[in-house]
Order: structure tokens, then C-alpha cells, then sequence
């Protein structure tokens, strides 16, 4: 497997051990919390991709982290506005 497959595959394992450990709990918004999660992490994974793309060593990681950021991105928004309308 390449770089890009392993960094895409390790930060939407992340995000789901979240959304298990939400799942777990017993709070009424555990839907919107799903969402915001993804949002956080999306907005760390930009940041943490954006500083791997600068160096060449790890160019290939940084492009896999800021696909799996734009995925968790969509994810995200999208669970918090289907919570918004209910």
C-alpha cells in the first residue's frame, strides 16, 4: 500500500474510534456531536496535511491527510444539517 492509502485509511480509523466512543454514550445529541467531530478533525487534518505537503519526504502522507480532511469535511456538514432539521 502506498503512503496516500495508509494516511486516508488511518484518519478515517481515527474518526470512526470517535463515533464509536459517541455511540457509547447515553447524551441526546449524540448525532450532532458525530458532526462536529468531523468537523474538528477536518480542520486539524488540514493543518497537520498542509504543513506535510511543505516537505518533499513526506508529500505523498500530506496528500492522503488532506483527502481524508475534504471526506471528513463532507461527513461532517452533512450530519449536522440533517440534525439541524429534525
Amino acid at each position: 500500500m502506498t503512503n496516500l492509502k495508509i494516511a486516508v485509511l488511518v484518519c478515517l480509523g481515527i474518526f470512526l474510534l470517535f463515533v464509536l466512543g459517541l455511540l457509547t454514550t447515553n447524551d441526546s445529541d449524540k448525532i450532532a456531536m458525530m458532526g462536529l467531530t468531523g468537523i474538528l478533525l477536518a480542520a486539524a487534518y488540514l493543518i497537520i496535511g498542509i504543513i506535510a505537503c511543505i516537505f518533499p519526504i513526506s508529500r505523498e502522507a500530506g496528500k492522503g491527510i488532506l483527502l481524508s480532511a475534504g471526506i471528513l469535511l463532507i461527513i461532517g456538514t452533512s450530519v449536522c444539517s440533517i440534525t439541524i432539521n429534525m
